[in-house]
């Protein structure tokens, strides 16, 4: 608004007004906006962001008389983007996957927030190709990774007028590789007949929780021990019987 005109006579006053992007052709540019108004606001809109403009308002009466112009110019704010988001925190690894959480971000503008979380695969401290993905969570679990491999993550926030945040620092982490299972128990034979024995032993447990099968090989005694006449098989349980 602005403060309105008074009139000697008492007319009745409306106000023409103008305004315009600031451009080098000033109030000669073919792009400037005319209106009229008998209070003394009115309201600009569709205007672009973090733009300066120039107005002018002038009042009329019913009587043909006009005042001067009255100058005056603003600038639109610009949009500003989200805090950085905190660190990453990286927990349940395993051997291809990991999950990662980190703070919230901020927007000053009270824009909605997405995150960004990108990561690559690193040999010898050289990254690989890095995977984004996008997420309105706080937390993404990162699928599909190599066993045994070093990786880093970070995060950034947006919003949703292309405003963004600094990449947050990378985060380093390992996945695990493969644990065997335990050695089984030594291998006990009942119900030996002339030509059969039933063999069994104590399982084995597997830190990684697989499923675990078992290899077993037997042979008649000799000097040369399992290099002669050696059988080889293959159980899921922890006993099995050969037979000839």
């Amino acid at each position: 608004p602005w403060s309105g005109s008074l009139d000697a006579d008492r007319d009745p006053i409306t106000y023409e007004y103008q305004w315009v992007k600031k451009n080098t052709l000033g109030w000669y540019s073919p792009n400037v906006v005319t209106g009229t108004s008998t209070s003394n606001s009115f309201n600009m809109s569709n205007l672009s962001e973090g733009t300066e403009y120039e107005l002018r308002v002038k009042a009329k009466d019913n009587d043909g008389g006009v005042s001067d112009w009255s100058y005056g110019s603003f600038k639109t704010k610009s949009n500003s983007p989200p805090t950085t988001p905190g660190t990453p925190q990286v927990t349940n690894i395993t051997r291809t996957s990991a999950y990662i959480s980190w703070a919230s971000s901020s927007d000053p503008d009270g824009d909605p927030i997405t995150y960004d979380i990108a990561w690559a695969k690193y040999f010898h401290g050289i990254p690989g190709s890095w995977t984004t993905k996008t997420t309105t969570s706080r937390h993404y679990t990162i699928t599909g990774l190599a066993e045994g491999a070093d990786y880093k993550v970070n995060v950034r926030a947006r919003d949703n007028k292309n405003g963004e945040s600094s990449w947050t620092n990378k985060v380093a982490f390992t996945t695990k590789t493969n644990t065997p299972p335990t050695k089984p128990g030594t291998p006990k034979a009942m119900n030996i007949t002339r030509t059969s024995a039933f063999i069994s032993w104590s399982g084995s447990s597997d830190a990684d929780r697989d499923p675990i099968t078992y290899e077993y090989q037997w042979v008649k005694k000799n000097t040369l021990g399992r290099s002669e006449e050696r059988r080889v098989g293959k159980e899921c349980r922890s006993r099995w019987s050969p037979y000839h």
